[in-house]
């Protein structure tokens, strides 16, 4: 073996096999990795149902026994089968008579029986004979006691006062023109219905527009001859197109050339064919980049 060669021996093909296998079939995840190890990865989702289905069996037998317990009757001894609880005759002792319970006043009612037991007094002699203080009054009482009456005006209608007038009016009397009415032929006439932009308006628009193009053709155009370098000129945009055009077509073809060659190539007249097509290849996309540009300046003569 040649230094620096790679080993292609018996011992060496295991691993070549290796990074084949792993190119082909490469470790999906740290999961996949383990298995490959031998290590069997945990299934998670399976242990939480099976966590699930036991804490839902516990519950329900839970449940069961509980309704067991209940169901089941309770312990007493044999003595005492036939005896009978006295709870329910100690608490109806414990409770007073229909007769002997007190009642009890609704709400509201006590009022009306205080009102009822109270006895009525009359006023003595002297309580009649105390003078008793007036009772305040009302602000409309103050205000018709104190305050001068004003007579209201009266609300005038003037919409129907103007109606009136105006229909009592005689005809040509509102806005009769101090002299002859003018001729229809010597009235102001409209030569643009409303809305519409008037011709001159129209005219002087267009003149501005096309100074102010032409303006800044001159502009980039001076722009342009700045940065150009001495015995070069600036191509025009349609010529750079054009250009631009045919570099493209010429591109696709030199591809197309080079595409045709086979993958391995044998002969030395192959291999100096191919050379060729990719230098001009090459060439052309320096041609497309320059031409690409906004400026392309070439030498003059």
């Amino acid at each position: 073996e040649f230094p620096g060669s790679r080993s292609t021996g018996p011992a060496a093909q295991p691993a070549m096999r290796d990074s084949v296998a792993d190119i082909l079939n490469p470790v999906r995840g740290p999961r996949d990795a383990a298995a490959r190890r031998g290590v069997k990865p945990v299934d998670h989702q399976a242990e939480y149902r099976r966590q699930l289905r036991e804490a839902s069996k516990k519950r329900r037998d839970e449940e069961v026994a509980a309704e067991a317990a209940a169901s089941a009757p309770q312990f007493k001894m044999k003595r005492f089968s036939s005896a009978t609880s006295r709870v329910p005759d100690a608490v109806a002792a414990s409770r007073p008579d229909s007769a002997s319970r007190r009642e009890f006043l609704r709400k509201g009612a006590g009022a009306e029986v205080t009102a009822r037991a109270a006895p009525v007094v009359a006023p003595s002699e002297r309580e009649r004979r105390l003078p008793v203080k007036p009772a305040v009054p009302t602000r409309h009482e103050l205000v018709s006691t104190y305050v001068p009456s004003v007579p209201t005006q009266a609300q005038k209608d003037f919409i129907r006062t103007n109606a009136i007038a105006a229909i009592s009016m005689p005809a040509g009397s509102a806005a009769a023109p101090a002299g002859p009415p003018p001729a229809a032929d010597k009235l102001p006439q409209r030569k643009v219905a409303p809305g519409q932009v008037p011709k001159y308006l129209k005219t002087r628009k267009a003149e501005l527009a096309a100074v102010q193009a032409q303006e800044a053709a001159e502009r980039a155009a001076k722009a342009a001859m700045s940065n150009c370098p001495p015995g070069h000129r600036l191509i025009p945009e349609s010529e750079r197109q054009e250009i631009l055009a045919e570099l493209r077509g010429l591109h696709a073809e030199a591809l197309k050339v080079l595409r045709s060659f086979p993958m391995i190539v044998d002969t030395e007249s192959m291999k100096a064919s191919r050379a060729a097509a990719e230098r001009r290849v090459d060439e052309l996309e320096g041609a497309i980049k320059t031409f690409e540009r906004p400026k392309v300046f070439i030498r003059d003569g």
